[in-house]
């Protein structure tokens, strides 16, 4: 049996002990409807889109934060934007990341704590769908700043609060994406984390597109995601991400790449 039917084979057997999309469950169900390892928005056309701006080169060290199962990492080194290290809080995405993509570094590590476990120094630190869950985003902050390179380009591609998001769903008790970032507040937290913002480019229209997209892709894979986790993983998967779209389609959630550099 294969390392990826060894993880697929965990996700059939825990899927309905923890219904969360954070859990190695939750990656593995993603990795399956999006085609590949990503468990974040528009998968490889958002990736093109995020570091389009960035000059391509084998001498750039990039850092891929909250790297998921690695399908990013991977994406972005084979596609020659230069070499990746990976780091993610659940030891379980980590295991997944170097087993289906061992030619890339993975490293365990809460955010807050990257100058403590790496001894590079960054020309690029990104993050997909990974920052609104940092539960100290301002610690964070300062801890890429911390093994960045002077100049170093930071680019975080979000989901975005466009009013009243989380209020919303505190009122219905469900989870929504919690903490999407509040586009206001990110100058001051990047300039108190040692960060210049750039530029933040909306991408609203686009997250909509692709949780369409997405809620379809989920539809027609019912059977295959059944058979991977059970039916009780899939009814959450699909209303979770029903409940997405909706929210898209509201004005209440939408998505940006904030961009800034080293200060």
């Amino acid at each position: 049996m294969t390392a990826a039917e060894n993880q697929a084979g965990a996700g059939k057997s825990a899927a309905s002990e923890e219904l969360t999309m954070g859990s190695i469950e939750g990656k593995l169900t993603l990795a399956l409807v999006r085609g590949s390892d990503y468990a974040h928005a528009g998968e490889e056309e958002a990736i093109d889109l995020v570091l389009e701006p960035l000059t391509k080169s084998p001498e750039t060290l990039l850092l891929d934060v909250g790297c998921g199962i690695g399908g990013t990492a991977h994406y972005v080194e084979d596609h020659g934007w230069g070499k990746v290290t990976g780091v993610d809080l659940d030891p379980a995405n980590i295991t997944a990341a170097k087993q289906r993509h061992p030619g890339i570094e993975f490293i365990c590590s809460d955010a807050v704590l990257l100058e403590e476990r790496l001894s590079t120094r960054f020309d690029v630190l990104y993050s997909f769908n990974a920052f609104f869950l940092f539960t100290d985003k301002p610690a964070a902050l300062k801890a890429m700043r911390a093994v960045a390179r002077p100049g170093a380009a930071l680019a975080i591609f979000d989901y975005v609060d466009l009013g009243g998001y989380d209020e919303w769903h505190q009122q219905r008790k469900t989870p929504g994406m919690r903490h999407a970032l509040e586009l206001d507040a990110m100058e001051e937290m990047l300039r108190d984390g040692g960060w210049r913002l750039d530029r933040i480019v909306t991408l609203h229209a686009d997250y909509l597109r692709w949780y369409e997209s997405l809620v379809t892709s989920i539809e027609s894979m019912r059977e295959a995601i059944i058979a991977q986790s059970n039916e009780s993983f899939y009814e959450f998967v699909h209303t979770r991400y029903a409940e997405t779209l909706e929210d898209a389609r509201a004005g209440r959630l939408g998505g940006a790449t904030i961009y800034a550099s080293a200060s």
